[in-house]
């Protein structure tokens, strides 16, 4: 593992750990560092379970970069699998949504959808309804829904989305605007 990236990795743990820093776009040389850390954890090496995670999320991002979503879930779902990250914790959060993603984008689209549902159970509970993570993962639903063919469904998420945006936002604001968009597209659809 050269210095640097092993300087960079280590640094990336201490403040995912820290600060709830979500996994950045890997470099080729942190890639290379959290593939050595996970051969290492992988021949029964004691390593940290929580840099194992960020390992694993980091190298899934990769994976997903390149395209290949089945190997970014399978990797990202050994990381939430672990235990090393807290349930409700915000980076797990971000992680499940980056699964419920690729997985649409492997095809998967109802796999994705009912991981998207549950990820918004779990952040109406604990960010709120309107939280811009929230709203994030309530139009990532929508758009796999409208994918789908479930219109209806589609077209109450961009609704619930709106009311936040004009409850926090108000009516002017770029993100309601865009909202606002994005209910039109629905019903654009609904009536097809």
């Amino acid at each position: 593992m050269q210095q640097d990236a092993g300087e960079e990795f280590a640094e990336i743990v201490r403040r995912s750990r820290d600060d709830g820093f979500m996994v950045p776009t890997p470099s080729e040389q942190l890639s290379a560092a959290c593939v050595q850390v996970l051969a290492l954890a992988e021949a029964g090496i004691e390593v940290d379970p929580h840099a194992v995670a960020v390992a694993q999320l980091t190298v899934a991002r990769r994976e997903a970069e390149a395209a290949d979503y089945p190997a970014a879930v399978e990797l990202a779902r050994r990381a939430l699998a672990s235990g090393a990250m807290a349930p409700d914790d915000i980076d797990t959060l971000t992680a499940r949504h980056h699964v419920a993603y690729w997985l649409g984008e492997s095809g998967r689209i109802d796999d994705g959808i009912v991981a998207f549902r549950a990820l918004l159970v779990d952040r109406l509970r604990v960010l709120g309804p309107d939280h811009p993570d929230t709203l994030l993962t309530r139009n990532s639903l929508a758009w796999w829904l409208v994918t789908a063919g479930q219109i209806d469904e589609a077209t109450d998420q961009c609704r619930a989305a709106l009311e936040s945006r004009l409850r926090s936002l108000g009516p002017d604001h770029p993100d309601t605007r865009d909202a606002r968009h994005n209910l039109d597209w629905c019903l654009a659809r609904a009536t097809r």
